[in-house]
């Protein structure tokens, strides 16, 4: 128990049940008890979270078995507890996994008959902030050392558009990315790479937490990606693989949409002539 709880055995000893208890459950192990005592209930199995003094919580199995003085009281629990976290957390990946899959099948779905690239980003940013829950997601083109976001999806916010400079969103200079770069920030106000002005430019619109995803094609700058929220938020590694996926797509099917334009526009003219 003392390595599970990440306690001592003093202060295993100095604590309830409840102390250790995650707030979600201790109404389940009241109620449990008290049917113990009344004779109502023996043995006691659940499935159930401790909290570490971390923060942290592990998930265990627990079973408890009443035992009964010489007038038939009881006078403790006799218990056996096993631990779980492992397990609930890999139950955890792969319904995040699934869910994932699901939704890149309805994003495929929805962007398979759109015909210009502006229909793309506005249709993909929204599936992707409705998905996530998130309150921003927009895409940015690179035009020169600007980023340039001609649409985007905001719940609750205002949306964020127009040009803005790239080292101004303290992303690098487009001459120094040779790959791809993901930046997850789970916390504005505590995130030890952000400067203050950093700090102050994100809380002045709203953003508590985000993903930004800078695209880079042959050593140049193509386009950013953004998803953020107003609160702080611990991004999974599906949700970052997913937005990841979200953004190559968009600039995949926006290359190949904005390639069938110029054909369209060159048989025109040649037709014209």
């Amino acid at each position: 128990m003392c390595t599970l709880t990440g306690r001592t055995e003093l202060e295993l000893l100095a604590l309830t049940l409840f102390d250790i208890t995650h707030p979600d459950d201790r109404d389940t192990d009241r109620d449990a008890l008290a049917r113990i005592a009344r004779g109502e209930l023996q043995p006691y199995a659940t499935e159930k979270r401790y909290v570490r003094p971390d923060g942290t919580t592990v998930w265990v199995r627990l079973t408890a078995n009443p035992v009964y003085d010489a007038d038939g009281h009881v006078v403790c629990l006799s218990a056996v507890v096993e631990d779980l976290t492992a397990r609930k957390h890999a139950d955890a990946v792969l319904r995040e996994a699934e869910r994932r899959q699901q939704f890149l099948l309805h994003l495929s779905d929805a962007l398979r008959e759109l015909s210009h690239p502006i229909e793309l980003q506005q249709t993909a940013t929204r599936l992707l902030g409705e998905h996530l829950g998130v309150n921003r997601v927009h895409y940015a083109d690179v035009e020169g050392e600007e980023f340039v976001v001609r649409c985007a999806y905001a719940h609750g916010v205002a949306p964020l558009s127009g040009r803005s400079r790239i080292e101004r969103l303290g992303g690098p200079s487009v001459s120094a990315l040779q790959d791809s770069v993901t930046t997850v920030v789970h916390d504005v106000a505590t995130d030890p790479r952000l400067t203050d002005a950093e700090r102050a430019r994100m809380r002045a619109v709203r953003i508590g937490a985000g993903v930004r995803l800078s695209l880079v094609r042959e050593g140049r700058l193509v386009a950013g990606f953004a998803v953020n929220q107003i609160a702080p938020r611990v991004w999974t590694p599906g949700e970052i693989a997913l937005i990841e996926q979200v953004a190559e797509r968009v600039w995949h099917e926006g290359e190949r949409l904005r390639g069938a334009q110029e054909r369209r526009t060159h048989s025109a003219c040649l037709v014209a002539l």
